[in-house]
């Protein structure tokens, strides 16, 4: 026994955390070794725990089990150690009431078995604490109940169990106590894995009765709760409660914050929108409430009793209104209620009279005297007239009275009783009208009288006068006595004029429904005229006689009609005030059918014909000007208000649904309802007025005088039907160039270039006319793209300057003023409008979206020019300086090649390859250049004379520079990065030199791979990645610095540029080329209203500029190859490394800290006398010793410290954070991705945009991290969840109960085209890394061929590991031991195989890194019955294609046999992908449509056969057929069939018929829907036979359900059946008889058999391919319509179609015959 040693406080905590070994020691705190256990389980697993034993207790200190017990509840008395694989026990006793207790230990013992422990209280099992008695714990063995497979194995343990359980392997003594769930086995759970390298999946064996689990894994975790509680009525606990987040659970609750508009629907809880019936509740409250009235009254019992019986007592209030509220719920769903907005009820049941007091130019309806639909129906119509008069604020239609006061009736004792006796489930659909009926009532005392009516007739009380502007109301009074009995002719309120001058003519579109001609009157500038508008024509009346303008041309012009003129003008007014009189006299005639219009004497007569009107429909008249009644109207309208809301509160009657019903139904109502109007609002392009602007409109509405209204009108919103479709269908990377009048204007500019360069080559080839020639070339072909053709003709007749000596100056000379912007602030862009110009400009629009406007430089101008200037001034090095620099450059050989002239083809290639950036100060971009120039021939000569010279145009050298954000204080300069735009036609040049340059071999070093033909970053990221895995796994030495230059480009000197390209040998005509372009080069710096003077860039090199980065590594290249000479760099196995350089970015690797300490310091002597300056604050190193990181280490740069990392720091290398560990989180970069997906969610973007925002946005930006960086697959998983649950969202898809897989497949097989992030993730870093060990680079082949031979060897424990080991170890086909080399990159290569095929939603059958060749490859299999394939490095450049290919097929696959209803219309789509191209491109599909097909492509559309609910019947609301699916709805239910199914057939068969009437057939016999000559009765949709009588085409169109593509395939066998056996007389006398079915789904798919049709009905090709697109749309439009009509019934209107063909409302088209029938026919 060791002696007893005391410890102290904090000491002894964390001595014994740390493992030490404590002797025989008093610690304070009894729950030490849990506290120590819980941290083991937060994932510090490496941890030593210590063990003790139980020893014999100084003095009399002992205390009895039961206070032992009724302290705390303490730790296992046993715990056992897997690691070690010996049990060693701890046994705790409680000394004294201060919870000091006495522990022995010793090591290197393990327990006997028979040794008795005190029992300690089981948590999650056992049996009942005895207080006094000591138990014996047994062992038992884990026992084995099947073995699956050699690596998996089912095991069972005992619950509730206080024994412990042994391992069942031979010869194993590893023990631990059991329990249930994840948490509680897991220890087992790794032994198993670790030491038996065996899976095993628990089930489980009740303690008490010795049942077995019903199932394994979480199946079996759940019996054994329910068993538990069902058994033996108690609750199952866990033996170790989480008390702590896993990483999967902090990653999703991040994400979550960042995206709170897409939250994860909870689990076993639908949706608000899809519940339908009211919930089971289950009330646990009584059994609580029992339980605290068998217990001690304490004041807190007491206090919880009282709560719980209140809260009881409400709840049975609440269920005795849903119990009277839900069967009315569902009669009113059965009766197929509409659920919109509805008049409540406001009629009293003794009232034999009453009047809505609010109804104008009307009779008043007695509402109770209807019944059902009609009282509906009315109410609607009164409610709508009542709220256009109480927005719009008609003065003259105001009440005498107040609007009645609306209270809750009281129901007649004789109707209660008998309502009483009813069942609730027997109420018939009177009884539910009653119900309905009785809610509100009228109440005014004991009478109501009819309310008398008033009418302002101010204006109709002058005569000559401004007052005698005719009002609105006067006109929609008598527009509406004219057309009251006309059913020829209706009326446009002219209050809706303001409404299109502020939202555009949608409105008046949805209004002109009928085929009747409509009258509109317009006040316009406070002069009124009407427009006389029908389907196809509109009419202009003005009694100016003067030709539309502004905004009524601009209507007229919108309304898509052709203008028409009256065969007699009409009579023009003869006064100023009279012009509303001319447009009513204009309309009466009109709708009388006058042959002549009006006799002068009816103006005059007008008002007082108004008058007696007015008097005989009963109406109170007075005279007041209109300004006098708005605050008195503003008054009486919140008086009504108010008391409608009091009513309200009182009642409880739910004004939008008719009847009471509980909040949770409200809830689904309102939001049900509330999507359905935003969608139809969205369709319709119904732009919603902010609250400002509403109250600013009823403000300014409020005065009747039309003429007098003055609203602020917003900017205009482009429509989407004017918007021309600019964007190419392949969105292709390079612009369009102009064509029309431009392509002429360019002829020219060619024809002038070639006349002046001849003249100067004549004239001796000056610069100075060459420099005139490319000045005005430029400006000729940006004025020729503008289609300017004034300008091109006075550049044809501008002649060259006067040439004077180098030099000399002109006699004049021009100063050029300062620039100042005269733009105001920017206005915000709303989100109508960014959807509207989405296309045209994507990324300046998702920018916006995503409020990434780059800012704009606020700082001063003068401090700007400053900076600039000072930053660029001279840096004179000294020539001794350079060549002492300098002396490591090697001569290269360079040949005569780089001075021979460019060549068109060289100049094609270089012009190919280039990206159209931001232009310079020429306006210019590469396309331009392309479209003046296809041939390169112009652009080549120009270029080659510029060599000769061996100069550059002066304006070639200037530069307009702008400022980028970098990050920081805004206000200094140092924070804004310059990025030059230069004239494009001088990057095209420079780029030429750029390419001649870098082709020269030995000019840069091996380490540098910045702005090379190769994957720079990646590789470079790599090496280091390597170096400190291996310095890590090997437990060896490793110090790395990272370097940052300040300024690095800007602080090159000039002479350095030089003479670096002296020393490695190029001829002098390249030297003085380059040298030239920065002799006088200027920039002018742009900041947000202004722009500087010209700069001269006397030192660095141009940014912006192609040949720059080229230049800038040269000059590198003179401190790179010094360092290269002198370092040693650090060994990384057998490859030794010494720098790493991108460009700037530098990272120097050593073998130990003080030789780093060293290089730095003379890296900086080479630096410094060149101008390349570092800066410390932004350097920092990595200290390895013995493969642990020292994180105490100091390294100074310049005499100061720069820092060091610790083993959770990173540095930012490269755009990779970098650090001891591999693996780091991306937490904050998919936090960044996550927001930005909920913003585009939350957009007004149409699916098509928010679905290419996802794909060509916020997606990409992950990728570089998923080449270069290993993030967690925990996180990975978490943001794949989120985006997939994001595009569900934005498609209107369910999130639970779809499946991913429509998702993630290409559009063209019939999904959404979004890649798995996750999948992308492992695919990207499998090719990344496969790379690296195919590299040609034999540098990097051979550094990372060690690296994966030695981490190999660690893991399996092999020896020399062949290149078929290493397949195998990284196809995870060998045991490993993890912690032998730690987590390294091809750790991630074994996740990418195990998560791509050896999980449960893994997609691929199999992957695996296989030999090929003497050479690593890669096997896939998509499939089980498929071919594998093997990818080698041969398919490097599309390996990663390759893969995602695969991928797709497995889940192809997955998705139709795993999934095949709700995959059914997909497999479909993939015959023809064309037709789900709208899911790309928007199409030509409406946004209702899409919100409506994916769900309808998926059957999850709401129907009664759709839900789950048992309370719903199954069965069709209209029809009765047994089942209600969507299948019965869209194609089949009685109730739609003769409306919208047989419409869509006809929509179709009209489009095919206009088809054939523009083919080659046209001339043939056509009969549309009739019977052929014969005995037969059919009637085929078409029928055609040649002039020649020798050939028979009969074509039928069908529209049957996607039932896949078998469903298809019958429809069209059928139709071939059908027609070639009873029409088979028809071949009687040699004529030919062709039967073509045209299949169309009803879903919008097509059947790429029917193309074959409609060519053999005579249409073309190509007008097939494009009338395809529009067929599909017109019939998933009416499909939508008819899908929402049979939910919603006779109340659903359809919206207008915007897409496809609508087929006339008549059907005289059908008769229409291109040839008149022949009266005699050959058969």
């Amino acid at each position: 026994m060791l002696e007893s040693v005391g410890f102290s406080g904090k000491d002894r905590r964390e001595n014994a955390l740390k493992g030490s070994q404590v002797s025989c020691g008093q610690i304070d705190n009894v729950f030490l070794y849990r506290e120590i256990v819980e941290r083991r389980d937060e994932g510090q697993e490496d941890r030593e725990v210590p063990t003790f034993e139980r020893g014999s207790l100084e003095g009399d200190l002992r205390v009895s089990p039961q206070k032992f017990c009724e302290e705390r509840s303490l730790v296992d008395g046993v715990v056992v150690e897997e690691a070690s694989g010996q049990s060693s026990t701890l046994s705790v006793c409680l000394a004294n009431s201060e919870q000091s207790f006495f522990l022995d230990f010793k090591c290197g013992k393990s327990v006997k078995k028979d040794r008795k422990v005190p029992k300690p209280v089981v948590r999650g099992g056992g049996g009942d604490l005895e207080d006094s008695e000591e138990t014996e714990k047994k062992i038992q063995k884990v026992e084995l109940v099947r073995q699956v497979d050699s690596k998996t194995a089912v095991c069972r343990v005992e619950f509730p169990s206080n024994d412990h359980f042994k391992c069942y392997f031979k010869d194993c003594k590893t023990m631990s106590q059991a329990g249930f769930g994840a948490d509680d086995m897991k220890y087992l759970t790794r032994h198993f894995e670790k030491a038996h390298y065996t899976k095993v999946i628990w089930t489980y064996r009740c303690g008490k009765c010795q049942a077995k689990a019903d199932g394994e894994g979480t199946a079996a975790t759940r019996w054994v709760s329910s068993h538990m509680m069902s058994a033996h009525r108690e609750k199952a606990v866990p033996r170790i409660k989480k008390s702590y987040k896993s990483l999967a659970e902090k990653t999703m609750e991040a994400l979550n914050e960042s995206a709170p508009s897409l939250p994860k629907p909870n689990k076993g809880v639908p949706r608000k929108k899809d519940v339908i019936t009211a919930p089971t509740v289950v009330h646990s409250t009584p059994e609580k409430i029992q339980e605290l009235e068998s217990k001690i009254q304490t004041r807190t019992v007491t206090k919880s009793l009282s709560v719980l019986k209140e809260s009881a007592k409400k709840k049975e209030i609440m269920e005795v209104k849903s119990k009277k509220t839900f069967p009315l719920f569902e009669i009113a769903e059965e009766k197929r209620k509409n659920a919109r907005k509805s008049l409540a009820n406001i009629l009293k049941a003794e009232s034999p009279r009453v009047v809505q007091p609010d109804i104008v130019l009307g009779e008043s309806v007695d509402l109770k005297k209807l019944t059902g639909p009609e009282r509906v129906k009315m109410a609607r119509e009164q409610s709508k007239r009542q709220s256009r008069l109480s927005i719009q604020r008609r003065m003259s239609f105001a009440p005498s009275v107040n609007s009645p006061k609306i209270v809750e009736e009281k129901l007649q004792k004789e109707e209660s009783e008998e309502i009483e006796k009813k069942s609730e489930n027997e109420k018939t659909q009177e009884d539910v009208e009653l119900d309905l009926n009785r809610t509100f009532v009228i109440e005014d005392d004991d009478e109501i009288e009819f309310v008398q009516r008033r009418f302002n007739t101010w204006c109709l009380d002058h005569e000559t006068t401004e007052e005698a502007y005719i009002s609105d109301d006067v006109i929609e009074f008598y527009m509406k006595g004219i057309c009251a009995k006309n059913e020829k002719y209706k009326y446009l309120d002219p209050c809706i004029w303001e409404t299109v001058k502020l939202e555009g003519p949608m409105q008046v579109k949805q209004t002109l429904w009928s085929q009747k001609t409509y009258f509109f009157p317009v006040c316009e500038k406070k002069h009124w005229i009407l427009l006389i508008i029908d389907s196809e024509r509109i009419w202009y009346a003005d009694s100016l006689r003067q030709e539309p303008k502004g905004e009524v041309k601009k209507f007229i012009k919108s309304m898509n009609r052709k203008r028409e003129f009256f065969e007699t003008p009409v009579p023009e007014q003869t006064d100023g005030v009279n012009c509303g009189v001319h447009v009513c006299l204009v309309a009466k005639a009109i709708a009388e059918g006058k042959k002549n219009w009006y006799e002068e004497r009816e103006v005059p007569e007008f008002r007082t014909m108004v008058k007696k009107m007015l008097k005989d429909k009963g109406y109170e008249l007075f005279s007041e000007p209109y300004g006098q009644q708005l605050e008195q109207k503003k008054q009486e309208t919140a008086t009504e208000e108010a008391k409608i809301d009091n009513s309200r509160e009182i009642s409880g009657y739910d004004f939008d649904t008719g009847f009471d019903m509980p909040d949770n139904t409200r809830e689904v109502f309102e939001k049900e309802i509330s999507e359905e109007k935003s969608i139809i609002a969205e369709e319709e392009d119904i732009f919603v007025i902010d609250a400002e602007k509403k109250e600013d409109l009823k403000a300014k509405s409020s005065i009747p005088k039309l003429m007098e209204q003055k609203l602020e009108k917003p900017e205009i919103v482009p429509r989407r039907e004017e918007i021309k479709e600019k964007r190419s269908q392949k969105m292709a990377k390079k612009q369009k160039v102009p064509t029309g009048k431009p392509d002429e204007l360019v002829l020219r500019v060619q024809k002038w270039f070639e006349k002046e360069f001849e003249s100067y080559v004549e004239e001796g080839k000056s610069f100075q006319r060459l420099e005139w020639i490319t000045e005005v070339l430029t400006a000729a072909i940006h004025k020729a793209s503008a289609g300017d053709e004034e300008a091109i003709e006075k550049i044809e007749k501008r002649c060259p300057p006067m040439e004077v000596e180098e030099g000399e100056m002109f006699t004049q000379t021009e100063v050029k003023r300062r620039y100042k912007s005269k733009k105001g602030p920017r206005p915000e862009t709303s989100s109508e409008e960014l959807r509207e110009v989405y296309w045209e400009n994507r990324a300046k629009t998702f920018n916006i979206l995503v409020g990434n406007e780059s800012k704009q430089c606020e700082i001063p101008i003068r401090r700007l020019e400053e900076f600039f200037t000072k930053t660029t001034s001279v840096t004179d090095v000294p020539k001794n300086i350079l060549e002492e620099k300098s002396s490591k450059i090697p001569k290269v050989k360079i040949d005569d090649w780089i001075e021979t002239d460019f060549t068109e083809k060289e100049l094609a290639e270089v012009l190919k390859k280039t990206k159209d950036t931001a232009p310079g100060v020429d306006g210019l971009r590469y396309h331009h250049l392309s479209w003046f120039d296809p041939s390169s021939k112009f652009l080549t000569l120009l270029y080659n004379e510029c060599k000769e010279h061996r100069r550059i145009p002066a304006h070639w050298k200037e530069a307009e520079t702008v400022l980028l954000y970098k990050g920081g204080d805004e206000s200094k300069p140092e924070n804004w990065r310059p990025i030059s735009l230069m004239p494009t036609i001088y990057k095209l040049y420079s780029s030429l030199w750029n390419r001649r340059i870098r082709s020269i071999k030995g000019i840069m070093s091996r380490c540098q791979r910045g702005f090379q033909e190769r994957e720079g970053c990646n590789e470079s990221i790599g090496i280091l990645r390597a170096a400190i895995d291996v310095a890590k796994g090997k437990k060896s030495n490793l110090s790395v610095a990272w370097l940052d230059l300040t300024n690095a480009f800007g602080s090159v000197p000039h002479e350095l540029i030089k003479h670096t390209l002296e020393t490695y040998g190029f001829p002098e005509i390249v030297v003085q080329i380059i040298m030239d372009m920065y002799k006088g080069a200027a920039i002018r710096v742009k900041s947000k209203n202004e722009k500087s003077d010209r700069i001269l860039i006397k030192s660095g090199v141009k940014q912006g500029d192609p040949i720059s980065p080229t230049l800038f590594n040269m000059c590198l290249e003179n401190v790179i190859r010094r360092h290269l000479e002198t370092a040693n760099g650090h060994k990384c196995l057998n490859t030794r490394v010494k720098v790493l350089a991108f460009a700037d970015d530098m990272a120097i690797l050593s073998e130990s800290k003080t030789q780093l300490q060293n290089e730095l310091l003379k890296m900086d002597e080479d630096c410094t006398p060149l101008n390349l300056i570092f800066k410390p604050a932004k350097c920092a190193s990595l200290v390895i010793e013995k493969g642990r990181v020292k994180s105490d280490a100091e390294i100074k740069l310049k005499s100061q410290s720069i820092r060091c990392l610790t083993e959770k720091d990173t540095y930012k290398y490269l755009g990779v954070q970098t650090g001891i560990e591999t693996r780091k989180s991306e937490l904050e970069l998919m936090k960044s991705a996550t927001k930005e997906l909920e913003m585009v969610y939350r957009s007004k973007l149409t699916p098509p945009q928010k679905l290419d925002c996802v794909r060509t946005f916020v997606l990409p930006k992950m990728s570089y991290m998923y080449a270069n960086s290993v993030p967690k697959l925990t996180e990975l998983k978490a943001f794949a969840n989120m985006t997939m649950r994001a595009v569900k969202m934005m498609h209107g898809i369910p999130v639970k109960g779809s499946p991913v897989e429509y998702v993630q497949l290409p559009v063209g097989k019939g999904g959404l085209g979004i890649a798995c992030p996750k999948i992308t993730a492992l695919i990207t870093y499998l090719v990344s890394m496969m790379k690296k060990l195919w590299s040609k680079d034999k540098y990097i082949e051979k550094l990372f061929s060690e690296y994966l031979k030695k981490v190999a060897e660690a893991e399996t424990g092999i020896e020399d590991a062949t290149l078929e080991d290493m397949a195998e170890y990284l196809s995870n086909e060998k045991p490993v031991d993890k912690k032998a080399f730690g987590y390294n990159s091809f750790t991630r290569i074994r996740e990418v195989c195990r998560g791509l095929c050896g999980n449960k939603d893994s997609p691929l059958f199999k992957i695996k890194i296989v030999v090929k060749d003497g050479k690593l490859a890669i096997l896939t299999q998509a499939i089980k019955d498929g071919k594998e394939k093997i990818f080698t490095e041969e398919r490097v450049k599309n390996l990663q294609a390759l893969l995602k290919a695969e991928v797709t097929t497995a889940l192809q696959h997955r998705f139709n046999v795993e999934k095949p209803v709700k995959s059914e219309v997909c497999r479909v789509i993939q015959q023809y992908p064309q037709c789900n191209k709208f899911v790309k491109l928007d199409g030509k599909v409406s946004y209702a449509a899409q919100r409506f097909v994916h769900k309808a492509r998926l059957n999850l559309l709401a129907c009664n056969y759709n839900t789950y609910s048992d309370v719903v019947s199954k069965a069709c609301r209209h029809c009765g057929y047994e089942r209600e699916s969507q299948w019965h709805i869209i194609s089949k239910c009685n109730f739609g069939m003769p409306r919208k199914i047989t419409q869509r057939h006809d929509a179709v068969l009209f489009k095919v018929k206009k088809l054939i009437e523009s083919g080659s057939k046209k001339d043939w016999e056509l009969h549309i829907d009739e019977t052929p000559p014969g005995p037969n009765r059919l009637r085929p949709d078409i029928y055609m036979k040649s002039p020649d009588g020798k050939q028979i085409i009969l074509a039928d169109v069908t529209v049957p359900y996607e039932h896949g593509v078998e469903a298809m395939q019958r429809a069209w066998d059928r139709k071939v059946e059908k027609y070639t056996d009873s029409f088979a007389h028809l071949k009687v006398g040699g004529a030919s008889l062709s039967v073509l079915p045209i299949v169309v789904g009803t879903l919008g798919t097509w059947w790429k058999p029917t193309s074959k049709s409609l060519e053999q009905l005579g249409i073309e090709i190509g007008v097939i391919r494009r009338a395809i697109p529009e067929i599909c749309s017109t019939v998933l439009e009416y499909s939508k319509n008819a899908y929402w009509n049979h939910i919603y019934g006779n109340e659903y209107t359809d919206i207008p179609q915007k897409f496809g063909d609508r087929k006339p409302d008549s059907t005289s088209w059908k008769k229409e015959k291109i040839v008149k029938i022949l009266s005699s026919s050959p058969i």
